[in-house]
């Protein structure tokens, strides 16, 4: 019989690659994936999972081969072993820690998305403004997950139009060094591919009960006002009714959804 010997480096790489192969199967299984990634491309991510799979089965039977002079070892005799550490790493992170979404500390170093430019508002003349005349029209702007990004983008852009109206909007609670000390911003974080361009979106309000921690979820009713704030008028939510509520299962706002 011909000699056999087992490949240190093959048994890494099967181990790596079925390693993200559960990752990802478990991500998706538990529905952390959306804290990643937009679930719009879920079924792309399951397919490089199964993709995965396959590849750590054809991995696995080099494990066992032919002993020869380069099976191990480069042209200079040393280990490919090392360049597999960051993988390691990276799936020892993954499985290790925990899966945290985004919070307002982290929106503090992104900068809060409530108010444009006025280099973008000079801009906004030939933008369409499909919800505009249903929303001019409401007696009370219900903001859900599904038109969160353009009422935000109606509300904040054109301030004037919706003076008065009543709104209801659930965030957590943001705050910052510049807003007035019975101001706070509620607010949701925006993602459109994945986490790493995730951006804070929302409403500032102003209320009187002024002690919820950053990070407090809540469902607020108020009045939309105007407040001038250099030279321009800005949308604040003048709040009549704040509940404290869970964090929703899917807290981020997918707006490609």
């Amino acid at each position: 019989m011909k000699a056999r010997a087992i490949s240190i480096t093959a048994v890494i790489k099967t181990m790596i690659l079925t390693g993200f192969f559960l990752l990802l199967a478990w991500l998706a299984q538990t529905g952390e994936l959306a804290l990643f990634i937009n679930p719009r491309f879920k079924p792309l991510t399951e397919l490089s999972a199964y993709l995965l799979l396959a590849m750590s089965v054809v991995q696995a039977t080099q494990i066992i081969h032919k002993p020869s002079v380069h099976s191990h070892t480069s042209c200079c005799g040393h280990s490919h072993n090392g360049s597999l550490l960051p993988f390691i790493l990276t799936l020892l992170v993954a499985f290790l820690l925990p899966n945290n979404s985004l919070d307002a500390s982290v929106a503090a170093n992104k900068g809060l998305n409530f108010r444009l430019s006025g280099d973008t508002e000079a801009a906004l003349t030939n933008i369409p403004r499909p919800l505009a005349e249903t929303l001019t029209k409401a007696q009370l702007i219900q903001v859900t997950d599904i038109n969160f990004t353009e009422v935000m983008f109606e509300v904040n852009s054109f301030p004037n139009d919706y003076a008065g109206k009543e709104i209801e909007l659930t965030g957590f609670v943001l705050k910052d060094a510049t807003m007035l000390p019975a101001h706070f911003a509620l607010a949701r974080y925006v993602i459109v591919c994945c986490s790493a361009d995730a951006s804070p979106y929302g409403l500032v309000c102003n209320y009187p009960v002024t002690d919820y921690p950053a990070d407090t979820w809540l469902t607020i009713r108020g009045t939309i006002q105007l407040e001038k704030q250099q030279n321009k008028n800005t949308a604040v939510v003048n709040v009549t009714t704040a509940k404290s509520v869970p964090k929703p299962a899917r807290p981020y706002i997918y707006p490609s959804m």
